[in-house]
């Protein structure tokens, strides 16, 4: 599946697929997910894919911090 948003994703489950937040430029949206196992993530245009052995399986969030895109567990 593909989700893109202008602003922030909110996943209540497994993100699975691509996930897309602030499509419009937002620099501020992020994308948040019960569990990531994403092939592709972006926010504003700056986009980072993961390999099958990349999995976050809880809570997390994805977010910008300068030019890269940082994947941080929630507790």
């Amino acid at each position: 599946a593909e989700v893109l948003a202008d602003g922030s994703v909110h996943i209540y489950g497994s993100l699975r697929g691509k996930a897309h937040a602030g499509v419009s430029g937002d620099v501020t949206a992020r994308v948040f997910a019960q569990t990531i196992e994403a092939e592709m993530l972006s926010v504003a245009g700056c986009y980072r894919t993961l390999d099958m052995t990349e999995k976050y399986e809880q809570p997390a969030q994805v977010y910008l911090e300068g030019n890269r895109l940082l994947i941080k567990t929630i507790t």
